[in-house]
C-alpha cells in the first residue's frame, strides 16, 4: 500500500516537491557522516598530541 502511495506521489506531485522529499534525507545522512568524521579527526589528533608520536606506547585494555 505504501509503495503505491509513494509511486503515485512521484507521478502526480510537482518535481520540486519530489526532489525536496528525496534530498532532505540524503543531506541529513551526509551531515551525520560529516559530524562522525570531525569527531574522529578531533580524537585522533588529540591522541597524537597526548602520545607525542612516534613512538606511541598505548597499551590495550585487558579485561
Amino acid at each position: 500500500m505504501d509503495n503505491e502511495k509513494n509511486l503515485d506521489s512521484i507521478v502526480t506531485d510537482s518535481v520540486a516537491k519530489v526532489v525536496l522529499k528525496h534530498t532532505i534525507p540524503a543531506v541529513l545522512a551526509m551531515l551525520m557522516v560529516l559530524i562522525y568524521n570531525l569527531a574522529d579527526t578531533f580524537l585522533s589528533v588529540r591522541r597524537m598530541m597526548i602520545c607525542r608520536l612516534p613512538p606511541c606506547h598505548w597499551k590495550p585494555l585487558s579485561f
